[in-house]
């Protein structure tokens, strides 16, 4: 089956804000905003080449 054949890095805007600070401010999502979402790399890595080199929590270390 094709997603069991992927890895997936799933992250909530949680866990990426607790990466960057300790304080977080919390506010209602706004209307029409999507609670969930999924990216999908499988387009670019089939027609570009592309695959991550660090995974996002590595890189946010290292932008920070």
């Amino acid at each position: 089956d094709h997603l069991s054949k992927r890895i997936l890095e799933v992250s909530s805007i949680n866990e990426i804000a607790k990466l960057i600070s300790d304080k977080i401010n919390y506010i209602p999502l706004p209307a029409g905003e999507m609670h969930d979402t999924l990216a999908d790399i499988t387009k670019a890595r089939d027609l570009l080449g592309w695959q991550p080199e660090i995974t996002l929590k590595d890189g946010i270390k290292k932008l920070l």
